[in-house]
């Protein structure tokens, strides 16, 4: 019996391998820097809910309160959550904070300013922030407070939002 051997051909892979690099190098060099990206929107959300934060704090000063709440969106899903527990629905928060708007003068509710100590981006209409609020009465007549909080924000039509506030 005579057995010829066929030898496998042997594959060029120099070529294929060329071209693979040239490919991967192109396909590298078109890819999108998602970071790169991600910095503007995050310095455009950060800038916008600091903006809203301070038009907030302005209102808690002057003693209006429809326009303090307009920080936080208008749903039945919002939630405060504070000490006692949380608070959920708009027209509950702003009942909560109606107590202490009632019959006060802008000088008992006190100056209200926040820091914000880090905003991080949950995808393009959602915001988590974290900061300190500082409540100081210029007469003196209440010692300062402070305290730290952690906000969810969205980003609607109406801009940038509070839909869960977590303050102690």
């Amino acid at each position: 019996m005579n057995r010829t051997h066929i030898a496998p051909k042997r594959l060029n892979l120099a070529a294929p391998t060329w071209l693979l690099a040239v490919l991967a190098a192109i396909v590298m060099g078109m890819a999108i820097d998602t970071t790169a990206l991600a910095a503007p929107a995050h310095k455009d959300a950060t800038a916008a809910v600091r903006e809203a934060l301070n038009q907030s704090a302005v209102a808690w000063s002057a003693g209006d309160l429809d326009a303090f709440m307009r920080v936080y969106e208008d749903s039945p899903q919002t939630t405060y959550i504070a000490a006692k527990g949380p608070v959920t629905g708009y027209r509950e928060i702003h009942d909560m904070y109606a107590a202490r708007f009632s019959g006060a003068k802008p000088v008992d509710l006190g100056a209200l300013t926040f820091d914000i100590l880090d905003t991080r981006m949950m995808g393009p209409a959602y915001a988590l922030v974290v900061g300190r609020f500082h409540l100081t009465h210029a007469d003196g007549s209440k010692p300062p407070a402070s305290g730290i909080f952690t906000l969810v924000f969205h980003r609607s039509a109406a801009g940038w939002r509070i839909i869960s506030d977590h303050t102690s």
